[in-house]
């Protein structure tokens, strides 16, 4: 696995309606940290495939969200009123760390992706045998602060299981 592969699996991404003007290469750029910073905090593919399913669903990958500009958002897609930052939207209590940095600061994506998978692997032990579709399924309810039987935890499971496809299709070519 390389920051390219897991690039190439956030490109794949749709783009959020507010960043469809932007390029390919500014996309691109926008990305590389993020994919740097999964790569650095997992310590298998399927971490990676975590990490990418929950960036993806927790902000769409919009820059808006990435810049630390969450005011900018659309109404009701601020970053949970300003108490979420980065792409896995980790609140402050979780994550202390993270929002002690400046905004925008440049370890925000490293530092924000160790404690997204630290919440997500205590989900996955606090909501064990949980959820009907499975552990996995109850980790992303729980990341979430939902109860651990959350049906979104099925849907964000499914798309992890998808991200890992696409990160061993990626590194086979």
């Amino acid at each position: 696995m390389s920051v390219q592969v897991l690039l190439s699996v956030l490109l794949a991404y749709p783009v959020w309606s507010g960043d469809v003007g932007m390029t390919a290469e500014a996309r691109s750029a926008m990305l590389e940290p993020v994919a740097a910073a999964i790569m650095g905090a997992s310590s298998s593919r399927f971490e990676a495939a975590v990490l990418t399913a929950t960036a993806w669903h927790e902000c769409g990958l919009a820059s808006y969200v990435l810049d630390d500009r969450c005011e900018d958002g659309p109404e009701g897609a601020r970053c949970d009123n300003g108490r979420a930052r980065g792409p896995w939207q980790v609140h402050e209590r979780p994550c202390p760390a993270l929002h002690a940095l400046p905004l925008r600061a440049p370890e925000r994506f490293e530092v924000g992706a160790r404690c997204a998978l630290r919440v997500w692997r205590g989900a996955r032990y606090r909501c064990r045998g949980k959820h009907p579709a499975g552990d996995i399924a109850g980790a992303f309810s729980g990341y979430r602060g939902s109860p651990c039987a959350d049906e979104v935890g099925a849907i964000r499971a499914r798309s992890a299981w998808a991200a890992l496809a696409r990160i061993r299709r990626a590194e086979a070519q």
